[in-house]
């Protein structure tokens, strides 16, 4: 009498995986609509985690979701490619237990994403497509090479308040824009070492190199503004800005602009002029401007609390 193999189908039901990633490894833990399954530990590849799920799991839903971190966006498209439903939650929106938040260990952190997700309670984070995600690197790199400058400027006045060499009073105001005319007078201060004037040089040096990268960066977005796909919507924003602006050019300081786009929205700006260098960081600068607006309505009502 031959056996009858019995195959078993998890047609139509959904199985939650909470993934908590790591460089080396990642926690996994799997979850049914009622049941908790188990946590297990694998190698951080995606194509791993398909094929434990569709040998174990076959014909189910497969839903699962990790939190933003070093790995972006990567994981979430090779999951997708596998057709697991992920989405990529902001750690800060996972709901966390006073037990959890005390005792965080991996394993708690992949069983509450999986348990979170199961009972609904996640909301996915907005997915840029690649290109976007690389114009916003380009963004970021640039924030990275201001702060660097800004740092090294402040090393060379720490180094000249620390020996008591002091501004000549017509570059003082110079010194604050780090004009040709400064820096041309810092090369020819004078040490009493030879190590004291080798550490100025250098850093005289570093500062002029990070220049010269933010150059070519800010090059890079402008040429992107000009002739990329996000030229007409980035053009769009820079009128808006400067129409807004030329209204209040009678103004020498307000704290804040109001705005009004063609969807009868009113939207507030602490600084305007950033807008279209923002614009680039989403799909659609709209998305950044209701988001701002959103956030200053929040803030305004926190201040009408605390008076």
């Amino acid at each position: 009498m031959q056996n009858k193999v019995k195959t078993i189908s998890f047609q139509g039901q959904n199985i939650y995986v909470g993934i908590d990633v790591h460089l080396k490894s990642w926690k996994v833990t799997i979850m049914l609509d009622h049941s908790f399954y188990k946590t297990f530990s694998q190698d951080p590849e995606p194509s791993i985690l398909s094929d434990y799920l569709h040998r174990n799991f076959p014909g189910g839903n497969y839903c699962s979701a990790y939190e933003a971190g070093f790995c972006g966006f990567s994981v979430h498209r090779e999951l997708e490619k596998y057709g697991i439903k992920n989405i990529v939650v902001n750690p800060a929106d996972v709901p966390t237990t006073d037990k959890e938040r005390k005792q965080k260990e991996d394993k708690r952190d992949s069983h509450k994403i999986a348990r979170s997700l199961r009972n609904r309670e996640l909301e996915a984070i907005y997915i840029p497509d690649r290109e976007m995600e690389e114009l916003r690197s380009l963004v970021r790199y640039r924030k990275t090479l201001v702060k660097d400058i800004g740092m090294n400027k402040s090393r060379a006045k720490a180094f000249l308040h620390y020996y008591g060499i002091r501004i000549p009073p017509e570059l003082d105001s110079a010194s604050q824009h780090w004009s040709a005319r400064f820096t041309s007078w810092l090369k020819t201060v004078e040490t009493t070492t030879a190590c004291g004037g080798f550490v100025l040089s250098e850093i005289i040096n570093t500062t002029e190199q990070l220049r010269l990268r933010l150059l070519k960066v800010e090059r890079q977005l402008r040429e992107i503004s000009k002739s990329g796909s996000l030229a007409k919507k980035i053009k769009f924003l820079t009128q808006l800005v400067k129409n807004a602006t030329q209204k209040h050019k009678k103004c020498t300081n307000f704290d804040f602009l109001i705005l009004q786009l063609p969807d009868n929205q009113h939207y507030y700006f602490q600084n305007p002029f950033v807008v279209p260098e923002y614009a680039c960081l989403l799909q659609s600068g709209f998305l950044y401007l209701q988001h701002v607006y959103k956030n200053h309505r929040k803030n305004r009502q926190k201040d009408r609390e605390t008076v």
